[in-house]
C-alpha cells in the first residue's frame, strides 16, 4: 500500500491488550492505525484527525453513539462490532 493510499483506522475499545493486538495486525498491514480507550476520546481524535474508517466496539457505545463520527464527516465509515471477535474475524476475511 503506497504511502498516498494508506488508510488511517481508528479503534475505539476500552481494553487495552485488545487495542494492541488490532493494532499490530492493522500496522503490519501498511495502515496508519489510532486508538481511544472510549468513545470522547474517539470524538476528539475524529474531529482532529483525518479518519477513513472507526472500528467501534460495543462496550464504548454508550460514549460514542454509532453514527457520531458520520455527523462529524458523513464520508467516514464507522464499523460496529459486539464484541472483539467481531473484529478478528473481519481481519482475517483480507488476504495478506
Amino acid at each position: 500500500m503506497d504511502k498516498e493510499q494508506t488508510l488511517t483506522i481508528l479503534l475505539v475499545e476500552d481494553e487495552k491488550p485488545n487495542r494492541s493486538a488490532v493494532k499490530r495486525l492493522l500496522r503490519r498491514q501498511g495502515y496508519r492505525f489510532l486508538e481511544a480507550d472510549n468513545g470522547q476520546q474517539g470524538l476528539e481524535i475524529v474531529v482532529n484527525e483525518s479518519i477513513d474508517l472507526i472500528l467501534l466496539v460495543d462496550q464504548v457505545v454508550s460514549t460514542m453513539r454509532r453514527n457520531a463520527g458520520k455527523q462529524l464527516d458523513p464520508d467516514l465509515l464507522n464499523l460496529f462490532f459486539e464484541d472483539m471477535d467481531g473484529v478478528l474475524e473481519i481481519y482475517h476475511q483480507f488476504p495478506e
